[in-house]
């Protein structure tokens, strides 16, 4: 495998532009003051980002092959290393992890050795190996995994607030404690044996390594050596539903876009019949993908919804085990799946440059669409 080179492309734009779900610009966080993550210092030099690894399909077609595939990778890890740091956008390369001879790239062009016997080196890779089993980049979600990786890192390392992070705990506890007082038992008021026992099965949610992690599992009929896989995919699930929650109004807005009159250029004129014929197809190509990844999210929590209220609300332990088997693969899905969504967002708004949406020109509009698609598209490694 040879190194990927960047030159200026739609998919730089969006390494570049998107937010800490996708990209992890490692140089703008130092330069805000944040601590480096890494020991090793050129690879505090460089974005790591999310990229997918899948054809976007109908909802229906994504999740079923999901659920056929149990080790299906729909989101890979990738490093853009720039030719110049204080530059971005003058171009470099990108070292894809899993791929062939990865490892010598880093070791080659990064100086990090994966099988270092280094103390600092060998926290480095155990970094890079946790944030490579996670489907996106969120704070929150990478901080919580590091942590219970073992990995004490700076306070300000990530850029996940102690507020947001007891907002979105407090959030998951009170989808999960129903599901838990359903499977163990309701703890009374008063009853602080039975309070303290609920408890540490709630907190087996961020610390499956704890028996009651077992307890609960084996209470569905599944094997426990399947605990921490499910545990860290029902916290991510009900992490991404918090969260598409927040932004589900502005998706709309972006699909809104595509589907009206605002999706064509308004120098129209300047343009011929063909060149216009190719704009539409163009948007109707990027809005069906978008389109598909919204209903891939929605299917998912429609889905989760479904297992949930059977369980709390009609005694139907069967849909909820289900939905555990799965739970690893619908992880992976909705991460890809969620955080496009939320970067299509953002594409969107800098394209508007903080205005009100309204007609762009022609190169304007094609300019947007290329980096909608290298956001939505499988074909990444081929930039």
């Amino acid at each position: 495998m040879t190194k990927k080179a960047f030159n200026r492309s739609p998919l730089l734009d969006v390494i570049i532009g998107s937010d800490s779900s996708m990209s992890l610009n490692l140089i703008e966080g130092i330069a805000n003051g944040r601590d480096p993550l890494f020991r090793n210092r050129f690879m505090n030099e460089c974005v790591l980002f999310k990229y997918p690894n899948f054809e976007v399909q109908l909802s229906d077609g994504v999740i079923g092959e999901a659920q056929k595939q149990a080790e299906a990778r729909p989101v890979e890890t990738a490093i853009y290393v720039p030719n110049d740091p204080e530059n971005l956008q003058a171009g470099g390369f990108a070292i894809y992890l899993r791929q062939r001879e990865f490892e010598n790239l880093l070791r080659e062009y990064l100086g990090l050795n994966m099988q270092t016997e280094s103390e600092d080196f060998a926290i480095d890779v155990k970094i890079l190996r946790v944030i490579d089993t996670i489907p996106s980049l969120d704070p929150y979600l990478l901080r919580t995994e590091l942590q219970s990786a073992g990995l004490n890192l700076p306070e300000n390392a990530i850029g996940a607030s102690e507020r947001e992070e007891g907002y979105i705990r407090k959030k998951i506890e009170g989808r999960i404690g129903p599901i838990i007082d359903r499977a163990v038992g309701e703890a009374k008021p008063g009853d602080l044996a039975a309070q303290a026992h609920r408890k540490r099965f709630i907190d087996a949610i961020w610390n499956p390594d704890v028996p009651e992690a077992e307890l609960f599992i084996k209470s569905f009929g599944i094997d426990k050596s399947e605990t921490q896989r499910i545990f860290v995919a029902w916290k991510g699930i009900t992490y991404y539903q918090v969260k598409f929650e927040g932004f589900a109004p502005a998706i709309r807005e972006v699909l809104d876009f595509f589907r009206g009159d605002l999706s064509k250029p308004r120098d129209a004129a300047s343009y011929n019949r063909l060149e216009l014929e190719q704009m539409a197809m163009h948007v109707q190509s990027t809005r069906t993908k978008l389109e598909n990844v919204v209903k891939n999210c929605r299917q998912i929590f429609i889905d989760y919804n479904n297992a949930y209220d059977g369980l709390v609300n009609g005694n139907k332990p069967l849909a909820f085990k289900e939905f555990l088997t799965t739970a690893h693969n619908y992880y992976w899905i909705l991460g890809f799946c969620s955080t496009a969504s939320k970067n299509a967002i953002g594409i969107l708004h800098r394209t508007m440059q903080g205005e009100t949406a309204h007609r762009l020109r022609f190169d304007e509009m094609d300019a947007m669409l290329k980096q909608m698609n290298a956001l939505l598209n499988s074909s990444v490694k081929s930039v």
